[in-house]
Formats: C-alpha cells, sequence, structure tokens
C-alpha cells in the first residue's frame, strides 16, 4: 500500500466521524505493525494535500484588492453567497494584491469576477483587436 493510499484511508475515516487523534493513533499502530513506520512522513504530506485540494474544492474565497474594500464586496456578495447554500460567516477573505479594485467570488465551481482587473484587460483586448 502506498502512502497516498493510506493518507486516502486517514481522510475517508476522519470524514466518517472518528475522531482524528484516533484515527492517527490507529494509523500509527497499524504501520508499526506491518514495519512500514517509515512511510508515516510521507503519508502526512500526502494527507496534507488531500486536505488542501478538498479545501478548494468547498471552500468559498472572496479576494479584494484592499482591506478597507471588504465591507463593500460582502455585501455585494451576499446574494450569491445564499444562491450557493453557504454561510455568510464561512466565506473566507483574502486580499490580493494582483486586484486593482473590485472582488472576485471563488469556490464550490463557481468564479466570479468582479474586479477591475478583468475590466481593464477587456477594454485593452478590444483596443488592440484581439
Amino acid at each position: 500500500m502506498t502512502a497516498e493510499a493510506y493518507a486516502q484511508a486517514l481522510w475517508q475515516t476522519i470524514q466518517r466521524g472518528t475522531a482524528p487523534k484516533k484515527a492517527i493513533a490507529s494509523l500509527h499502530a497499524l504501520l508499526v505493525r506491518h514495519g512500514r513506520i517509515a512511510l508515516l512522513p510521507r503519508v502526512g504530506r500526502a494527507f496534507t494535500r488531500i486536505a488542501l485540494r478538498e479545501a478548494k474544492r468547498t471552500d468559498i474565497t472572496l479576494s479584494v484588492a484592499r482591506l478597507k474594500d471588504t465591507r463593500a464586496a460582502k455585501q455585494s456578495v451576499k446574494k450569491l453567497v445564499s444562491e450557493l447554500r453557504v454561510e455568510a460567516s464561512d466565506v473566507k477573505t483574502a486580499v490580493d494584491e494582483h486586484l486593482i479594485g473590485g472582488w472576485r467570488l471563488e469556490g464550490r465551481g463557481t468564479l466570479v469576477d468582479a474586479s477591475y482587473k478583468k475590466h481593464l484587460l477587456s477594454l485593452y483586448e478590444n483596443v488592440i483587436g484581439k
């Protein structure tokens, strides 16, 4: 069994409701019993990749250009968030230095881009004839 398989099994065990501490202890005992304890660091890295992938798939992030734009952006996305059946408190806010202004709502297979950058790029492409 590979480190990725152990990590996936650990993820599924925790998702089914087993306490993380208990699941990790069981995995550790299993690896010791089978003489595969050297896999533990690789299982940890694989588990981290799984957790990041799942978070990206399920989390909703509101990106703003400046911290002071957060309040207005949250007001603008209120309806979108309710349509996605997400609590407003579950929306993570991040400052994206690549944005000039406006906001981007991203997550759960949805991207709503109301940033100035998008509009400026569109204007630029229209001017140069792309």
